[in-house]
């Protein structure tokens, strides 16, 4: 078994959904026998739940979370100056990767570590393993869940310092170099990061989001025509809701039986005046965010579980919130580009459909399809010979990254 560093900004008990995937990984590390122990800090972000407790229980001990005097503007500016010379990149959260650094370098003198995995959000838990890798030549597995600064796709992308960007390529550049090996969640995403960056085929790997094999042992049965979908998490401006909507206004008109969406999450100013305006208040709401277990047991309840993604060229994402919906073996029905890695996955694992999200009448087709399945209790077809959880389950990204652990760094 393997001792494992594992360093995130993002970890429960604050649940977010790269924090929530985080320790979903933990957990089933420490299942399988491995030792972790996890360097992260406080989330001071909006979280869904920042208490300890199931299914994060056994995380608790291993868990150090970095804190620091905030200090006077002079002291943190000179903090960060310093912290700059010493890991040459000036990353926001450069005060906290000192620290995270100092106890990392604490914990490799008490004990040996096989492997120093560096994980998102934020790049920069990899300028701590940077820094270790050069000291140490310790074996990295650096993963990005996301684009890094200034190669987000529109319509993610920001107007960022011309400086910022070129800083940002060059600290991700090296890391893309030292690490052992670099870990993406899409193929998508990393043919992304290649059109961008110098990466070495050799080095990579697709390791998806974990699913937790648990079973819930939800037994639901709708006893209404209504065909209820839930969306699980928050959805940003840039998420555009315009031919969703349409096309849910465009059913409920036109037929007898109803579909409802709820969103249980925060939505964006934008989202509330479409829903205003298209008068769909009855059929479209939101709900408050629940902690993880609570929020698992009340998609339980609902026909189909929805992905909605951003109007982009190209879906080079892999939503975090599949890996639950997965676990749930609820219908999927992914809102998301014409061409994209959450089409791909479920056409080639099931478990789900998808529709264009440029399209009001591809969506509408969708709904009607879904609409016609839940009315004759046909539901269940839809993930009866899905391989989805088998791609995303515990013995297979467990067994992926052991295998990564056992090469010699170097």
């Amino acid at each position: 078994m393997a001792n494992i560093l594992f360093i995130a900004p993002g970890f429960p008990p604050f649940e977010f959904s790269e924090n929530i995937i985080n320790g979903k990984l933990v957990l089933a590390l420490l299942k399988k026998g491995h030792s972790v122990q996890v360097i992260s800090k406080t989330d001071e972000g909006p979280t869904y739940n920042s208490e300890w407790r199931k299914p994060w229980l056994a995380l608790k001990p291993i868990t150090y979370y970095i804190s620091y005097p905030h200090g006077n503007y002079a002291q943190r500016a000179f903090e960060v100056v310093r912290n700059t010379m010493r890991f040459k990149y000036p990353q926001e959260g450069i005060r906290w990767a000192e620290y995270a650094y100092i106890k990392a370098s604490e914990l490799l003198k008490k004990e040996s570590f096989d492997v120093v995995i560096t994980r998102s959000p934020s790049d920069i838990a990899h300028l701590v393993g940077l820094r270790l890798k050069k000291r140490l030549n310790i074996r990295w597995i650096a993963n990005f869940n996301d684009p890094t600064t200034g190669i987000w796709p529109y319509p993610y992308e920001k107007n960022l310092p011309g400086w910022k960007k070129r800083t940002s390529k060059k600290f991700v550049q090296e890391v893309l170099e030292l690490a052992d090996i670099t870990s993406f969640p899409s193929r998508l995403l990393a043919e992304h990061f290649k059109e961008q960056f110098k990466l070495d085929d050799k080095h990579v790997e697709i390791i998806p989001h974990i699913m937790l094999d648990e079973s819930l042992d939800v037994d639901y049965k709708s006893d209404s025509k209504d065909l209820k979908i839930m969306h699980s998490g928050n959805l940003s401006p840039e998420r555009d809701p315009g031919t969703l909507l349409l096309a849910i206004k465009k059913f409920n008109t036109q037929n007898e039986n109803k579909v409802y969406l709820d969103i249980m999450g925060f939505i964006s100013t934008e989202w509330i005046k479409q829903i205003e305006k298209l008068g769909q208040e009855e059929y479209v709401k939101t709900i408050e965010p629940l902690p993880y277990s609570e929020a698992m047991l009340k998609m339980a309840h609902y026909d189909v579980l929805m992905i909605l993604e951003a109007p982009l060229a190209k879906g080079i994402f892999l939503p975090s919130k599949i890996s639950d919906y997965a676990q749930l073996n609820r219908p999927i029905l992914a809102i998301s580009p014409a061409e994209g890695e959450v089409k791909n996955l479920l056409v080639t694992y099931g478990g789900g459909i998808s529709a264009n999200n440029g399209s009001v009448d591809d969506i509408f087709e969708k709904l009607s399809f879904l609409s016609k399945k839940h009315a004759a209790n046909k539901l269940d077809e839809i993930v009866e010979s899905s391989l989805l959880k088998e791609y995303l389950g515990e013995r297979q990204i467990i067994n992926h990254l052991e295998s990564l652990f056992s090469t010699k760094s170097g």
